[in-house]
């Protein structure tokens, strides 16, 4: 890259995500006149310690979900502060720019939607200075494909059916590539698409492409998908594996869609009963030996860290137990999980913590102790295709990006395109994905 390059122009925009509400967008420009642009994602289930999303709080806009105070800060704060620096600059250093100017623990002041779409847009940008694709610039020689995470069956605040379980997944680690993955995954939808027309069930989706859950139970949720793993011509439990992700910070202390928690309730409602965090690892417990399942996220709140401890310690050698809310991509977070023994891997989001270089670096501390990073969407998505070409870091073992539409194949297409560009070179990491105990585990029983 000549090192005279330098940033002629930033702008940022209000565009809209995958459930119609405004987000942020930028574009930066080169002295060459090259462009990048990058789209910040939104979620509807949020972990306390997310950095903050910025939004205008103007109910006659959008539903106070207009995001031009963080457009504004774009443009009025972000653009003079980076306009006519060199593009040599690496990525952490001009993060640490950001970083810096908004100069909060959470990036309050200029909104960590505002500061991502300009650490995102300036990492697509140093790949088309320097004419390489976005995952080469990223990731480097790295040729191993993740496996990926289909949400198939949508509740919880993805879909309002009344189901406290908000995801239901497969996760076909027995693919001999990403392509052959994306064939299995897609087999499978269309299997339980034609499971629930049979039942006399809507195919209706939810928020992340899957189907709008119409079971009320774990155990009907789990034999209609684990029946449709087997009608699509596959064998459940070794070639495409059962999941969840419950989200259960949702449901602590309150009912799913109210909107605070007795802070003294220290239960789960969930089915129309109470449990207490003791109650709710049993359960877990349980359902793991029954339903077979290889990965659970979010069982247990973000705030229950002895109900984590406990789950930890029940169901931890055999299953990936992985932390969203509790540690929000959150470096200094992780450590702590870590060294309370809490799960086994982490859900890496972008917007979570608000820049590239802060992600990559929560990867960094959750590899090191051996865990697996899961790099995913969220529920608001666009049709950017960067955390596609994000997912061949190095330290990515899987991706979690829905099931069906534009916003979420762009994504999986960005994949696909990548593995037949590397060719022979390319790896599917299969069970390798998982943490060490589990893939042991697993891998018996292949």
């Amino acid at each position: 890259m000549t090192r005279t390059l330098t940033i002629k122009s930033v702008k940022g925009y209000q565009i809209f995500d995958s459930r119609n509400n405004p987000t942020v967008a930028c574009k930066i420009t080169s002295s060459d006149g090259k462009r990048a642009i990058f789209k910040v994602p939104s979620g509807a289930s949020t972990g306390e310690h997310e950095a903050i999303e910025l939004r205008d709080g103007d109910k006659t806009r959008y539903r106070g979900k207009g995001v031009m105070t963080a457009v504004a800060n774009i443009n009025g704060i972000l653009a003079p502060m980076v306009e006519g620096i060199s593009l040599a600059i690496p990525q952490q250093e001009f993060d640490q720019l950001l970083i810096d100017k908004d100069n909060t623990p959470n990036k309050s002041k200029l909104g960590a939607n505002a500061i991502l779409a300009v650490s995102g847009a300036y990492a697509n940008l140093q790949a088309e200075v320097n004419g390489l694709e976005l995952w080469q610039h990223i990731a480097g020689s790295n040729a191993s494909l993740p496996v990926p995470q289909f949400n198939v069956l949508n509740a919880g605040r993805h879909a309002e059916t009344g189901f406290e379980v908000q995801e239901t997944l497969i996760i076909p680690v027995g693919a001999e590539s990403f392509a052959h993955a994306m064939e299995m995954g897609t087999g499978v939808w269309y299997s339980l698409k034609g499971l629930l027309k049979k039942m006399g069930h809507s195919t209706g989706r939810g928020d992340e492409g899957g189907f709008v859950n119409p079971f009320i139970s774990l155990e009907a949720t789990a034999q209609a998908v684990l029946e449709a793993i087997e009608k699509a011509g596959y064998a459940a439990g070794k070639q495409v594996m059962l999941a969840f992700d419950p989200a259960f910070s949702e449901i602590f202390g309150k009912d799913l869609w109210q909107e605070k928690a007795d802070p003294k309730d220290k239960t789960y409602h969930f089915g129309g009963k109470r449990y207490s965090p003791g109650e709710m690892v049993a359960f877990w417990s349980d359902a793991a030996k029954e339903h077979k399942f290889i990965s659970l996220e979010d069982g247990m709140a973000q705030d229950d860290i002895e109900g984590w401890k406990l789950l930890t310690k029940e169901i931890g050698k055999t299953t990936q137990l992985v932390l969203d809310d509790y540690i929000c991509t959150n470096p200094a977070i992780i450590q702590e999980a870590i060294d309370e023994g809490i799960g086994n891997a982490s859900l890496i989001k972008l917007n979570q913590i608000g820049t590239v270089t802060e992600t990559i670096r929560a990867m960094e501390i959750s590899k090191k102790d051996g865990r697996c990073n899961v790099i995913s969407h969220r529920s608001g998505e666009t049709e950017s295709s960067f955390i596609g070409h994000f997912a061949m870091h190095p330290l990515v073992d899987q991706i979690k990006t829905g099931s069906s539409g534009g916003e979420r194949n762009a994504k999986y297409n960005a994949l696909l395109m990548i593995e037949q560009d590397l060719g022979s070179k390319a790896v599917y990491r299969g069970l390798s994905a998982f943490p060490t105990h589990v893939k042991e585990r697993w891998g018996q029983l292949q």
